[in-house]
């Protein structure tokens, strides 16, 4: 495989290329130009979006908005018309707003974020197509507002838009006046043109670093399964609006430039055929695509304004499969003997008495079913606590209240001495109870090391900014992260895998790969539900010593297994439920004697 290292000959020619191709093509003239700089303005918001619907999976088919924002933003701080509709502008700028651009770029950004901020609050919970209808109404309702605000007080102009916006000036030297060099002119577009290229190029090296961080992880982690996000203790709505945030913020700076390269705008800039321009190149949230949603994105632009309908329209997948595959960072990675003992390290548990979790008389009901009635449960410290019962009986219930998946109606819960009342997941996982899924809930188009970096979310601490400035302690903190991770993989027994995608697993190793997720992030109880089911004997040997090794390493399990004789063969103490109600608690030769046991479950 080559490494990345051999690809920047690659990247240069084509850097290369787009810095000279307006240069060419302005002899053939300005339109041809003017296309290539709106291509870089259309993928500077697809790079924004890309953020929204390709890392975080949220369908946002309103994206235009925030370019109109910024749009806006700018032609009101660099045009006459609030000079000459507001008197105390007048008097207070006698020439005019004239706001420098390195005044408005970071203005037009963050009210732009701001937008994206207050859109994702209400729609936090909405996924799917109802996510895109309630985007695709702020979309409009953003036209319809800009269009109508000239009554009372005429901010916008309405209809008729808003004329004479200072071009750009960047140092003293405008935008809008061709460059001489010697004999040779340079057109007023193509330095248009290499201001949106370089705004590109700072955006692309923005996206690859958020996603090669924590907050892109867990952005993608939320994309290909919220639940399992939620369980290895992402907080889901901070990361959405996060999402959402930065994501607009690309689209605010692009509508600033499209204003100044314009020099007019109005709301019929901004309709709903744009946003579905800007959707055009598919968003799969991987750096690796982004270079083909720019050729995408300019054939769009090309196709729209010069061919013929019925043209064949390019996909991410066919462009991406132009490029050599073999650029991920895996080269990078640690290798083996440099793995530090790390998973040896961590706090260790002496078994006792001593109890981990205390569960008292809860129960649950939902609408006319009683799911769980007056349940108690306890598991100590370091022991390994089997919860079996017939199909209905109200286990997973019980799971689910312990992990905050669901809230029970009455009750209290004591974790480690202390009441805690499991409401949100994320913070149940903070605390230090970590869960499995009876169905496999694994990211599926990540690679196992990196859905053990999602475990790791929760326990490192590196944000935004350390992920863009790619400070100190974000590659020390990384480094560390992946020690960790790999040092896991090994611990479970699949090292070997860690560059695979958890879906190209076998199912014995996606089990195991689940654990180490979960004991990624350090609980002091394991919940695991039903880890063995569909295992074949081999894998469940493998699957019941890797349980007693947690156990030895002190960590306290709470197993939900149908297998009575692993159950068994591993559990301290077992807990039976039968239509929501404990029917049997004690040791497994005790329980597998009782007599409502067997009737209930285990059969004479």
């Amino acid at each position: 495989m080559k490494s990345l290292a051999y690809r920047w000959p690659i990247f240069l020619a084509l850097a290369f290329a787009l810095l000279i191709l307006p240069i060419g093509m302005q002899e053939l003239g300005a339109g041809w130009v003017r296309i290539l700089a709106l291509a870089m303005l259309y993928i500077l918001l697809a790079l924004g979006l890309n953020i929204v619907v390709g890392y975080a999976g949220l369908l946002d088919l309103g994206f235009v908005a925030f370019y109109a924002v910024g749009a806006y933003l700018y032609a009101l701080m660099a045009s006459p018309h609030l000079f000459e509709t507001f008197a105390a502008v007048s008097q207070g700028f006698p020439q005019g707003l004239h706001a420098p651009i390195w005044l408005v770029i970071p203005l037009a950004a963050a009210l732009a974020a701001l937008a994206g901020a207050l859109l994702g609050l209400p729609v936090l919970k909405l996924r799917g197509d109802y996510l895109a209808i309630v985007t695709l109404g702020f979309g409009e309702i953003i036209r319809v507002f800009l269009n109508n605000l000239e009554h009372p007080v005429n901010i916008t102009n309405g209809p008729r838009g808003l004329d004479r916006i200072d071009p750009m000036s960047l140092w003293g030297l405008s935008l809008s006046k061709p460059l001489m060099l010697g004999d040779f002119k340079i057109a007023s577009v193509t330095l248009y043109y290499w201001l949106f290229l370089a705004l590109v190029v700072l955006s692309v090296l923005l996206c690859y670093r958020l996603e090669h961080s924590r907050i892109g992880r867990a952005w993608m982690a939320i994309r290909e399964d919220e639940l399992a996000a939620r369980a290895m203790g992402i907080n889901t709505r901070d990361m959405k609006l996060l999402a959402f945030a930065l994501g607009a913020s690309f689209g605010g700076v692009a509508g600033a430039m499209f204003a100044a390269f314009q020099g007019f705008v109005s709301p019929e800039s901004f309709s709903l055929m744009e946003s579905i321009m800007v959707h055009r190149p598919p968003a799969r949230g991987h750096s690796r695509c982004l270079a083909a949603g720019c050729f995408a994105r300019s054939a769009a632009l090309y196709r729209r304004r010069h061919s013929k309908p019925h043209r064949r329209t390019y996909r991410c997948g066919d462009l991406e499969a132009a490029f050599d595959r073999s650029g991920d960072d895996r080269h990078h990675a640690l290798a083996p003997s440099r793995i530090v003992a790390w998973w040896a390290g961590t706090a260790r548990f002496s078994a006792s008495n001593m109890s981990l979790l205390e569960v008292n008389q809860v129960s649950k009901r939902f609408g006319g079913l009683q799911a769980l009635a007056d349940v108690d449960l306890r598991i100590e410290v370091g022991a390994i606590h089997g919860l079996i019962g017939p199909n209905g009986a109200g286990k997973t219930t019980l799971f689910n209240l312990i992990t905050g998946l669901y809230t029970p109606d009455s009750g209290q819960f004591s974790l480690d001495g202390k009441r805690y009342r499991p409401q949100a997941v994320h913070e149940v996982t903070k605390a230090g109870i970590a869960r499995t899924f009876q169905n496999i809930r694994l990211f599926k188009d990540m690679s196992a090391l990196d859905n053990v970096l999602v475990g790791r979310h929760i326990r490192s601490q590196a944000g935004v900014w350390d992920a863009i400035w790619r400070s100190r302690r974000f590659k020390r903190e990384e480094k560390a992260l992946r020690e960790q991770a790999l040092a896991l993989l090994d611990y479970v027994g699949i090292e070997s895998y860690a560059w695979h995608r958890a879906n190209s697993l076998s199912y014995g190793d996606q089990r195991r790969l689940e654990i180490a997720r979960a004991l990624a992030t350090e609980p002091r109880l394991l919940a695991l539900d039903e880890p063995a089911a569909g295992m074949n004997a081999s894998e469940k040997k493998v699957l019941r010593d890797l349980i007693e090794r947690i156990r030895a390493d002190g960590r306290s399990i709470l197993l939900i297994e149908h297998d009575v004789k692993l159950v068994a063969g591993l559990c301290d103490r077992i807990t039976v439920l039968d239509n929501g109600r404990v029917i049997a608690e004690g040791t497994p030769d005790a329980v597998q004697r009782d007599r409502r046991v067997i009737e209930a479950y285990l059969g004479a």
